[in-house]
């Protein structure tokens, strides 16, 4: 719902707008920071950066909201979904993904 609020509330709202802006900004930061301890742990052999990472995975966020709003079946979206994570050398169960405990 925040991708809406950003979108649609930008002309209508430019308030409410930077705020929900901001809070994507801040969801963008913790996936980085997620990418960050996966990679320094060598969980993902990959060259793009924490940032870079976080930065795709809100763009495909986006994407999946805007097709789940034209209709795609939640099927094609899980479909979706493993393509970009396959694409960005995250595929795997979603469990792999949930984040481990790292040295400090």
């Amino acid at each position: 719902m925040m991708v809406n609020t950003v979108l649609e509330l930008d002309e209508v709202d430019t308030e409410l707008s930077q705020q929900a802006s901001r809070q994507l900004d801040d969801i963008e930061e913790l996936f980085a920071t997620c990418f960050e301890s996966i990679q320094q742990g060598g969980d993902y052999p990959g060259q793009q950066s924490p940032q870079e990472l976080a930065a795709c995975l809100m763009v495909i966020n986006q994407g999946l909201r805007v097709a789940s709003r034209k209709g795609l079946s939640r099927d094609q979206l899980s479909h979706t979904v493993d393509a970009s994570l396959s694409a960005l050398g995250l595929a795997g169960n979603v469990t792999d993904l949930q984040p481990k405990e790292y040295p400090a």
